[in-house]
């Protein structure tokens, strides 16, 4: 698989260690940072589930693990109908009314692999499969960076298997009419699911559904154009210079201008970044 070098035990969340959280200690974990009759109510679910929450992740609440937490919710590993799951919790102060609309969109873009599997939904939490891989940034950061210097060739195949992945996910994203809103900052928004070899993206919770932005506009600007390390470093291994970078923001503004030409410029600017082939 095209990532397995840079897929570290590091990331993955099941080498990390698991343990599983007290009936006592629940409640205060996924109630985050409050309880309310509306999260005894997520319990209940959760329990009719059959899914159970475990203590897993890089990050802490308290005294357990967690995968993530952001304004809005909190990613907690779990097993879930014998599988590794992430659940996602709506905050119990989030400004949030429900969680179903992102469920709704991450099934949907799941079918086309470009998101986690979703195994269930509802407005209060997401059961999803649990990405064991770096985000983004972590990907060049930590491995990309370091593989340019030791094996250029094989630093510059990954990388052109990886923008080619995301761009053509991007596009297809824009043709579903579903457009993330973030992905100028793609950083922490794509994850490298190493089991399955592939890049997803996450944190859809800004999404719109057919309205104006385009992914690939956003996603190539903090991909490729940006001054960010990954930018530098994807310019350098594909050789895009500032005469090609000057073509490759004409073309972009061009596609999110001409809705109906946007499969004949999306083709043009694989053959221009000379990824037709990977």
């Amino acid at each position: 698989m095209a990532y397995s070098i840079c897929c570290k035990d590091t990331y993955m969340v099941s080498k990390l260690g698991i343990e599983e959280v007290s009936e006592s200690d629940l409640k205060n974990l996924v109630c985050y940072p409050f309880v309310t009759d509306r999260c005894l109510g997520i319990l209940t679910r959760l329990r009719d589930l059959g899914a159970k929450v475990l203590s897993a992740g890089r990050s802490c609440l308290g005294k357990y693990r967690v995968l993530g937490k952001g304004h809005s919710s909190i990613i907690l590993a779990g097993a879930y109908e014998g599988n590794l799951v992430a659940i996602k919790v709506i905050r119990q102060d989030s400004k949030r009314d429900s969680l179903r609309i992102e469920g709704e969109i991450l099934r949907r873009l799941s079918n086309y692999g470009i998101t986690p599997k979703v195994f269930y939904f509802d407005d209060d939490i997401i059961i999803m499969e649990i990405i064991e891989g770096p985000t983004l940034t972590q990907l060049f950061n930590e491995c990309i960076a370091e593989l340019t210097y030791k094996d250029r060739e094989l630093a510059t195949k990954l990388v052109k298997v990886l923008v080619k992945e995301l761009l053509m996910k991007a596009f297809l994203m824009d043709k579903l009419g579903i457009i993330h809103k973030e992905l100028s900052k793609p950083g922490k928004h794509v994850l490298i699911n190493c089991k399955r070899g592939r890049a997803v993206f996450i944190d859809f919770e800004s999404v719109t559904l057919g309205g104006k932005g385009s992914n690939l506009t956003a996603l190539a600007s903090g991909l490729i154009l940006r001054g960010s390390t990954t930018s530098l470093i994807v310019r350098d291994l594909l050789g895009i210079d500032d005469i090609k970078v000057s073509l490759l923001k004409a073309e972009l503004s061009r596609y999110k201008k001409s809705l109906g030409e946007r499969k004949a410029i999306i083709e043009k600017v694989m053959r221009f970044l000379e990824l037709t082939s990977v």
